[in-house]
């Protein structure tokens, strides 16, 4: 009886098939490792402070487009808009203490008007928008004055539309921005949820 001799041919073609899937396996474990830990980065640190600062234009833009359409009001980019906006906000107020906006909604509503209040303030002060703040934290999307100093617009019109005329943007815009070079009657202190005490009025303001 013959002895039967393995086909070395077969043998080499089935280990090349092996490592080719192999070799596969783990190019496809690898893929899905990089799309999980791009999909776990917080968005805000694949931001630059350029990207923040195009798009906080593009909002303002776009806050512009509904004063004109919704409200029948033109934004010009000038100080004394600031109190149109204020206005537009109250309604925004109004109607969501009638009916709770969401949150996704108001998370655009606060980019918008913030945008456009933060680009008001470039216009009278020299200062830019970035990404992080020193006082509030990551992401937070402060307007940083040149000299020193930071303006929080996205968080006052949010605090506008859910608190009401307590967090009134047109006060703290003349405030805070428009005054910023007069002389506070007292020391100044800056807390890190965006407040401040010993302005002119010594309260404590909510910014």
């Amino acid at each position: 009886m013959g002895v039967v001799l393995p086909d070395m041919n077969s043998m080499t073609n089935t280990k090349s098939n092996m490592n080719m899937m192999l070799a596969a396996i783990v190019i496809f474990v690898f893929a899905i490792f990089l799309f999980a830990k791009s999909r776990s980065t917080p968005k805000h640190e694949m931001l630059s402070n350029a990207d923040v600062i195009e798009e906080m234009k593009e909002r303002a833009a776009s806050a512009v487009e509904d004063a004109r359409d919704k409200y029948s009001i033109e934004l010009d980019y000038s100080s004394d808009s600031i109190e149109e906006v204020e206005r537009i906000l109250d309604k925004i107020h109004r109607q969501h203490r009638e009916e709770p906006i969401d949150n996704a909604e108001l998370n655009r509503l606060k980019l918008k008007w913030g945008g456009y209040v933060g680009e008001v303030i470039k216009r009278l002060r020299k200062a830019e928008w970035q990404l992080d703040s020193k006082i509030a934290g990551p992401g937070s999307l402060p307007v940083v004055y040149e000299k020193s100093g930071e303006s929080f617009p996205v968080m006052w019109c949010l605090k506008r539309i859910v608190n009401g005329p307590e967090d009134n943007v047109w006060d703290k815009f003349n405030l805070l921005v428009v005054n910023r070079d007069s002389e506070p009657s007292g020391a100044v202190t800056f807390f890190p949820d965006g407040s401040v005490t010993g302005l002119d009025t010594a309260e404590h303001i909510k910014v």
